[in-house]
């Protein structure tokens, strides 16, 4: 049996983490811009933002290491290292 792998757009990348992120911390998902940053823009705290990368990488089967999550300071730039690990190859 061979698995397919699904290429996703960012559109639908960034759809589906800006549905995670305003359920997790219960704000409108239009609020959420490229530039937000979850602590100090949308108001997550630290035990958020575990909880939202342990999600991302649950729905999307990326993982991150803590160097790479901490560098990422940005919803845009979140969006873009998913796109970028699903899309590889």
């Amino acid at each position: 049996m061979t698995t397919t792998t699904v290429k996703l757009s960012k559109e639908q990348i960034y759809d589906d983490v800006a549905k995670i992120v305003s359920i997790r911390l219960g704000i409108d998902k239009r609020k959420i811009l490229p530039t937000s940053r979850i602590s100090e823009d949308l108001g997550g705290d630290s035990f958020a933002a575990i909880e939202i990368e342990v999600i991302i990488e649950q729905k999307f089967g990326v993982s991150f290491e803590d160097e790479e999550w901490v560098e990422i300071k940005t919803f845009g730039r979140l969006i873009s290292a998913i796109y970028g690990k699903k899309n590889k190859n």
